[in-house]
């Protein structure tokens, strides 16, 4: 197994980088970047709410472009109740994460759990994806 970081804190890149193996970079800055093979799994977590639309968009889809398995993208919507910071806060619809998921070519299978068409023909009836996705 190999882990691959990328975060957008030159704090984290300058203290954890070499021992972790995380570069400097944000979501969209992720169309830039060669992949060094397929991903199984791809973690994206308090990072959506507060970026563009657009910066998004690139990133999702070269997410799904590179995607050979499950992408975990957790976000938050504008009805969501959350403790946590509300700087730089888009409050987006789900239907808007979803409608930018679905445009870069991934689908919803679970809970936060996004796969590509690679998978997707893969999976049983019961694994996904969910109904009106």
């Amino acid at each position: 197994m190999r882990y691959r970081g990328v975060d957008p804190s030159e704090y984290v890149v300058a203290r954890y980088g070499r021992a972790r193996d995380i570069t400097l970079g944000g979501l969209g800055d992720l169309a830039g970047r060669e992949s060094e093979g397929r991903l199984d799994l791809v973690i994206c977590s308090d990072v959506l709410p507060y970026v563009g639309d657009a910066e998004i968009e690139r990133g999702v889809a070269w997410i799904a472009e590179h995607l050979d398995g499950i992408a975990y993208l957790h976000a938050m919507t504008a009805t969501d109740t959350f403790f946590g910071d509300r700087d730089s806060f888009h409050p987006r619809a789900a239907d808007d994460y979803l409608r930018m998921f679905a445009a870069g070519g991934l689908h919803r299978v679970g809970p936060h759990l996004y796969a590509g068409e690679v998978v997707l023909r893969t999976l049983t009836a019961l694994e996904g994806p969910l109904p009106g996705t």
